[in-house]
């Protein structure tokens, strides 16, 4: 009975310990520098080595529109400066930590957070390759 006890105090306790998704944001983005965002791109460049060529066009896209933050994820920020040479911008932030995994703000695709003007989600959306047009929202 006494295990029975600690073990519900314990699952009550991980419970309470979960953060939200705009806590995770909030966090990720104070770790990244990003502040006061209003809509962020997150590449994972490590994720998917054939994927390199729509990553570019991606990021060309994003440099064409403007209003983007970009957060690209990586171990290397020498593979990111050779992929994408002058793309970069002011705008352009790394995670060479890999804390988008760790939050669980990415997978596999490049994902876009949208922001309202109060600073609230309003739209999260993933880019899937598997179509030829890539469109950002």
């Amino acid at each position: 009975m006494k295990y029975l006890y600690l073990l519900f105090l314990l699952a009550v306790y991980s419970c309470s310990q979960a953060l939200s998704e705009k806590e995770k944001l909030e966090q990720y983005f104070g770790i990244i520098g990003v502040e006061n965002p209003k809509k962020v791109l997150i590449i994972h460049l490590d994720g998917c080595s054939g994927c390199f060529s729509y990553h570019q066009i991606l990021m060309k896209k994003v440099n064409e529109v403007g209003n983007y933050d970009v957060v690209l994820v990586t171990k290397s920020k020498k593979k990111a400066r050779l992929l994408f040479e002058e793309d970069f911008n002011q705008n352009t932030y790394f995670d060479t930590n890999l804390e988008a995994l760790d939050f669980g703000l990415i997978t596999g695709f490049p994902t876009i957070y949208i922001f309202d003007e109060n600073g609230d989600l309003s739209e999260k959306s993933e880019i899937d390759y598997g179509t030829s047009n890539l469109i950002l929202p």
